[in-house]
C-alpha cells in the first residue's frame, strides 16, 4: 500500500447531519455537555462538528436520535459510549470543529412516541 492510500474501514460510515448531545468527564472529576451535529456515524465510531470538543483520550457517552423512515412516529435512539480519538478545533479557515470517537458500547432503542413506550433493539460491545 503506497504511503497516501489509506486502510480499507471495517465499518461503513453513514454521512448523517442529526443532533448529538455529549458528555464526559474531565480529570478532575467534574462533568461536561455539549451539543452538536453528526457528520457520520458507523457502529464503531462517529464524527461530531461542534465549538466545544472534549479532550483527546476522553471517555465520552453521545446520545443521538433520529425519526424512523418507515414509521415517522417512532424515533430510534442511540447511545454511544466510547473514547475521542482525534479533536479538530475551530480555526480562521474552518469555523466550527468536531472529533471523532471510537465506540466501546452502541444501545440502540425505539422510542413509540404515540404509546411513550421504550425498546431496547440491540446492545453491542467492542472490545479495546
Amino acid at each position: 500500500m503506497g504511503r497516501s492510500e489509506k486502510p480499507a474501514r471495517k465499518n461503513m460510515r453513514y454521512p448523517m447531519a442529526v443532533p448529538v448531545f455529549f458528555r464526559w468527564k474531565d480529570v478532575d472529576g467534574n462533568e461536561h455537555q455539549g451539543k452538536g451535529t453528526s457528520r457520520d456515524i458507523s457502529e464503531t465510531g462517529a464524527f461530531v462538528f461542534t465549538r466545544v470538543s472534549p479532550p483527546r483520550g476522553a471517555d465520552i457517552e453521545l446520545r443521538i436520535s433520529f425519526v424512523s423512515i418507515p414509521n415517522p412516529t417512532t424515533a430510534v435512539r442511540m447511545k454511544l459510549g466510547g473514547r475521542v480519538l482525534r479533536v479538530e478545533p475551530t480555526t480562521a479557515s474552518r469555523r466550527i470543529g468536531g472529533f471523532a470517537v471510537l465506540t466501546k458500547e452502541v444501545i440502540f432503542r425505539e422510542n413509540d412516541e404515540s404509546t411513550g413506550e421504550e425498546t431496547p433493539r440491540r446492545t453491542t460491545q467492542y472490545e479495546d
